[in-house]
């Protein structure tokens, strides 16, 4: 499961949820998964500037980063949920993501 926050609220979004999102593969990498503007928009986010996703590790992203094609939650082999970009570092990828806040 995977729980977005911000201002509206809390909206909890299961693994199939998310898998009826278009998936996008990110080139050279396997990587696979929503794009995380499909997934904001999944819990009726429609305002953002900022988004951290929380996991293993945290990290913040901008409009710019969350808004580009390639910014995916990637489905990993072992049944967890990673933040994963062609334009991100992958050394800055979040693992384990169970929490995304939403900053307007």
């Amino acid at each position: 499961m995977l729980t977005v926050t911000g201002p509206g609220g809390k909206v909890d979004l299961t693994r199939a949820q998310l898998e009826g999102l278009n998936q996008v593969q990110l080139s050279n990498r396997g990587n696979r998964g929503p794009r995380l503007r499909d997934v904001l928009a999944l819990a009726k986010v429609t305002s953002y500037s900022t988004v951290t996703a929380k996991g293993l590790t945290i990290d913040t992203l901008t409009r710019d980063q969350i808004d580009d094609l390639t910014t995916i939650v990637d489905f990993t082999n072992h049944g967890t949920l990673k933040v994963a970009s062609e334009i991100i570092p992958k050394i800055k990828w979040v693992k384990d993501v169970t929490i995304i806040e939403v900053t307007p």
